[in-house]
């Protein structure tokens, strides 16, 4: 069902996100923007500037002076296990248009935490680390 994005490997070291999370698919979180984080129940949201790759079906030419083609959307990433976040104490950045941004989801791997499988995100807004994770992405 669309939104479940349940694991499509087994959970290892070697598998990366989008092939782990089918929302994921043709999204290239390294580049995108994290324009805030906020708690939801069992987990946490990431509202993103989203790198769109040619393979997503919202992908588009890049507006004129970008990079990439960019999907503002919302990443919720919920658990009925464990899970932590460590805020960065770095403060937001302004882009050129002056909007605050946290950096980007420079990390989002398969990990072992205690003995667990997990998945670790992390970037310039910090670290979180997450049991058995739901990956929801829904677009604007």
């Amino acid at each position: 069902p669309r939104g479940m994005s349940a694991r499509s490997k087994a959970h290892t070291p070697d598998v990366d996100y989008p092939d782990a999370f089918t929302d994921l698919t043709g999204v290239y979180l390294e580049d995108s923007w994290v324009l805030d984080i906020a708690t939801v129940e069992r987990g946490f949201s990431f509202e993103l500037d989203a790198v769109l790759s040619t393979n997503h079906a919202r992908h588009r030419q890049p507006a004129p002076g970008e990079q990439h083609c960019y999907g503002r959307a919302i990443l919720t990433v919920t658990s009925p296990k464990r899970s932590l976040l460590i805020r960065s104490v770095l403060p937001a950045a302004r882009d050129a248009s002056g909007d605050l941004n946290f950096g980007s989801i420079d990390i989002f791997r398969a990990v072992e935490w205690g003995g667990e499988d997990a998945w670790e995100l992390g970037g310039d807004w910090g670290e979180f680390l997450i049991v058995e994770p739901t990956v929801v992405l829904v677009f604007d």
